[in-house]
């Protein structure tokens, strides 16, 4: 199925999971900042 769609001009499949990827870093980055941040309260509410 690869060589069919390339063969016909289709985008390959790993373009297409960048953005579903691209969105779990950026919200599990804050997410692990804030449970990593949590005794340091100024930190913490920047996040919040």
């Amino acid at each position: 199925m690869t060589r069919f769609n390339t063969e016909h001009g289709r985008p390959d499949e790993a373009e297409f999971l960048i953005v579903p990827l691209f969105d779990m870093i950026a919200f599990a980055t804050p997410l692990g900042l804030v449970l990593y941040w949590r005794k340091k309260p100024e930190f913490h509410r920047r996040l919040m």
